[in-house]
Parts: structure tokens; sequence; C-alpha cells
């Protein structure tokens, strides 16, 4: 399931916003630290979030909800 966010630049909500929809906004501060916007995350692959620290749960959740 794709999860939109409207209101931000470019029509995308923040990266806080989609964490919090997906049930994932504990790691809301780890994606902040590294200045990963919405346009970043689009980018990301599942080793980059597993550089980040990311159990493989939570990064299968969020590669889902960007497709």
């Amino acid at each position: 399931m794709r999860i939109d966010h409207m209101g931000d630049r470019g029509g995308r909500g923040s990266v806080a916003e989609f964490l919090r929809g997906i049930g994932l906004a504990r790691y809301t501060a780890t994606f902040a630290e590294e200045e990963i916007d919405m346009d970043a995350l689009t980018h990301l692959s599942d080793k980059d979030l597993q550089s980040l620290g990311l159990p493989l749960g939570p990064r299968k959740k969020i590669m889902a909800a960007l497709r």
C-alpha cells in the first residue's frame, strides 16, 4: 500500500508524517540527524536503511510504503 502525504514542497509531506503514518515514528530522529527529507527518502535502498541502523521489519515497511 502506497502512502502519500500532501502539504510540503512538491506535494510531499514530512518524513515525520510518513513514518508516523506507517507506525514507525520512533525512527524520526534517525532520519532528521542524517538530514533525510522525503525526496532523499525515495532514493534510499534497503542497504541505506540498514546502514542507518533500522532492523529488517521497519526497513521492509518503509520500502513497501514507498512503492
